[in-house]
């Protein structure tokens, strides 16, 4: 595992650091959004997700609209839990962050090759940005999507929608060692804040 700055993530995209309400060094109250989903989930070896698709984006749905209408600073979803086609519609459909927020989506599992072509997809809308994994159609991928607005590396020009993936590290025990044979893992851990912040986050 590898602690990587979210500053040096950006820079490579030409994009700058956001100004992130939840670490501002100051006495201001800032607003958390959790959400703990209703239903089951499931796990093969094509990965894990919901096992009522349609229970699930009706339930994300309604949190990315709440996340966006409360005005929320820190909006986290858990492990898993975030269907794919929820975030990228939002996206699509502009229910995004506002200048200062961040959302913190645990998502439904992907495969590497399957996360390249949803870049590709959501070009026009945002930025996609993860460490670059050797494609294997055999793995699954446990990504955690930060989604924030990040300003122009230079100051000038139009801000952009940031998708910033992290996947997860290391496999967790279990009797079927369902992560340990099926898991592609990441090196990378993003932080929010560099070496001369007091505030920073990491997952």
């Amino acid at each position: 595992m590898e602690i990587k700055l979210v500053s040096d993530a950006l820079a490579s995209a030409g994009l700058g650091v956001p100004t992130l309400n939840a670490l501002v060094p100051n006495a201001a109250n800032y607003r958390v959004l959790l959400m703990q989903p209703h239903g089951e989930i499931e796990g093969s070896a094509a990965g894990v997700r919901n096992r009522d698709s349609v229970l699930a984006q009706r339930q994300f749905g309604r949190f990315l609209d709440d996340a966006r209408e409360t005005h929320a600073d820190l909006v986290v979803t858990p492990e898993y839990s975030m269907p794919w086609a929820v975030l990228v519609g939002a996206i699509k459909d502009g229910i995004v962050p506002a200048q200062g927020k961040l959302w913190v989506l645990g998502c439904e599992s992907i495969i590497y090759s399957e996360l390249e072509s949803l870049k590709q997809d959501l070009a026009p809308f945002a930025t996609v940005l993860c460490e670059t994994l050797q494609p294997d159609p055999q793995r699954f991928t446990d990504p955690l999507a930060y989604v924030f607005v990040a300003p122009p590396i230079e100051g000038a020009g139009a801000t952009r929608i940031v998708v910033l993936v992290q996947f997860k590290t290391h496999p967790m025990g279990d009797d079927n060692h369902f992560e340990i044979n099926g898991l592609q893992r990441g090196a990378h851990v993003y932080q929010f804040g560099g070496d001369g912040a007091s505030l920073k986050l990491v997952s």
